[in-house]
């Protein structure tokens, strides 16, 4: 009898924990009936509600879950890291408690570990049950391919055309090559940068490799040096090349709700630096359109208590996504309206009173 599939996440707050209810469901509506899940989530602040909420979901198919509070001290080291480091608020310290996998789950010989803004639409089980003896994890291939992408997605990018993301290319590798070797790393050819949003975790291996004493103490170089340090980092610092086992980039893609539809076929959809139920970042715009992606995560999140409850306030939510479409299409109107209007005083006027209406 194989053995349940551990996976972890890390939770903090009450919009992640929908989140992560969200990504529960697709794991197990995406699973082979014979599969039996052990959810391990780590978590300071997340409220029983929430639990309680998450547990619900075993109406979908039965699992194991508990539920995994830091160290009080460790919590407070991370807070100070993510405050040395100016770390984004939607972030915080919680970027820092994938370290803690290694320490709270000290009971397991291995675990997936994915981030809650996902959605996991291929079962999983082949990759929990592949041979990790040689490796300390296994990751995506983490290379963006911007046509892909609408254009929409290219804020982010810095570009107005792939043409231009290429171009820019050489330069971010050269930019790449300065952070890592200021990282004390050895850009791709001893490291290799992946994405710590889904990894299969060997971690007896990781626990001789990762040893909290030399963790603190890379972290102090890097304060002490005012070099930024993100979690991915550390991971990179600790996990040489040679013990990566990369799948292809469809097991962890990122700004999924910018998808091009052609280019929707994939294992993990990652939302990237924004919630399913959200119509908007401050460092990404907001979808013009739900792509397929975008409609399964919240066809996912439909079969939650949180929707049950509250289906109305998820619904106008949902809605947001066409109503910044029309927006758009109202602004353009008003400005084509104005534009023959020669005294700017009136054209505020009557911008005001058109944007309120």
């Amino acid at each position: 009898m194989k053995e349940k599939i551990n996976i972890c996440m890390v939770s903090n707050g009450h919009v992640f924990a929908i989140n992560l209810g969200i990504l529960i469901t697709s794991i197990l509506v995406n699973s082979n009936k014979e599969d039996e899940f052990h959810f391990h989530i780590i978590t300071d602040n997340m409220l029983d509600n929430d639990k309680n909420k998450l547990i619900q979901l075993k109406e979908i198919k039965n699992f194991d879950i508990d539920f995994y509070t830091p160290d009080v001290n460790r919590i407070e080291k991370y807070k100070k890291w993510a405050k040395e480091f100016g770390i984004q608020s939607f972030w915080g310290y919680n970027i820092y408690l994938k370290l803690e996998i290694i320490h709270l789950l000290i009971h397991l010989n291995k675990v997936i570990f994915l981030d809650v803004d996902q959605i996991v639409l291929k079962n999983i089980s082949e990759i929990y049950y592949s041979n990790l003896e040689d490796y300390y994890i296994i990751a995506a291939d983490y290379d963006i391919d911007i046509k892909d992408y609408r254009k929409e997605a290219y804020k982010f990018f810095n570009v107005k055309s792939p043409d231009e993301f290429y171009k820019n290319k050489i330069k971010n590798e050269n930019e790449n090559i300065k952070y890592f070797k200021n990282l004390k790393m050895e850009y791709k050819k001893t490291h290799m940068p992946f994405c710590t949003g889904f990894m299969c975790m060997n971690l007896q291996s990781l626990r001789n490799a990762m040893k909290e004493e030399d963790i603190n103490n890379y972290v102090e170089m890097c304060i002490n040096n005012n070099i930024k340090l993100y979690e991915e980092a550390i991971f990179c610092y600790f996990i040489k090349k040679d013990k990566i086992k990369f799948l292809d980039h469809k097991y962890n893609v990122p700004m999924a709700s910018w998808l091009k539809e052609e280019s929707c076929d994939v294992y993990i959809a990652h939302f990237s630096c924004g919630k399913i139920f959200e119509t908007s970042h401050n460092s990404i715009p907001a979808p013009k359109e739900k792509n397929s992606l975008l409609l399964q995560g919240w066809k996912y999140l439909s079969m939650t208590s949180w929707f049950r409850e509250d289906p109305i306030y998820f619904m106008d939510r949902f809605n947001q996504y066409d109503r910044n479409c029309l927006e758009r299409k109202i602004d353009k109107i008003i400005n084509f309206i104005l534009w023959i209007i020669p005294i700017k005083l009136i054209r505020d006027k009557i911008r005001n009173y058109l944007s309120d209406y």
